[in-house]
């Protein structure tokens, strides 16, 4: 963490409000830049679940000698979307605006490409759309579901953001 957002979130004459709105407007930002085009892995995830988690612990005052778990700190500090979410939405966002974009834009062209020939021996390495297909499956949408789903913007942006549909 940056000095000067340690010497803020340390004090205590700061109010927990103002921590989150850091925590909304600087940190989330910070961490989940580009996230749309990411391929997420495991070891990124723990990671990034790390920084956010020793923002939150600095914020509430509480050490790993307290020996509280991640869950019951986020609660403490009343937040309740990680930042996994945060870049499931914006891998979402990024892929209904790709499947809204015109046929012939370059970048439509390189998301719709398939490369020929065989890859190397071993598991698959995760691509992103591997990722996507995962964060639908996760709101209970199929492949072909969401990519119909995403011409339907205030649909979309209801499935993106987990709230009911006809809202």
């Amino acid at each position: 963490m940056a000095g000067t957002l340690k010497a803020v979130i340390r004090n205590r004459a700061v109010s927990m409000e103002v921590k989150k709105s850091l925590h909304d407007s600087v940190v989330i930002p910070t961490l989940t830049y580009g996230s749309g085009a990411w391929a997420l892995l495991e070891r990124q995830k723990s990671r990034l679940r790390g920084v956010e988690m020793s923002y939150l612990r600095s914020v509430c005052g509480v050490t790993w000698r307290d020996r509280l778990t991640n869950e019951e700190v986020r609660e403490r500090c009343g937040m309740e979307v990680d930042v996994l979410e945060y870049v499931e939405r914006n891998t979402l966002r990024w892929f209904g605006h790709m499947e809204r974009m015109t046929d012939d834009r370059l970048t439509k062209r390189v998301y719709e490409s398939v490369v020929e020939g065989r890859g190397r021996r071993g598991r698959p390495r995760m691509r992103w759309k591997d990722r996507v297909k995962i964060c639908l499956r996760d709101r209970g949408v199929e492949w072909e579901e969401g990519r119909q789903m995403a011409g339907d913007r205030s649909t979309w942006r209801h499935l993106i953001h987990g709230h009911p549909f006809g809202d």
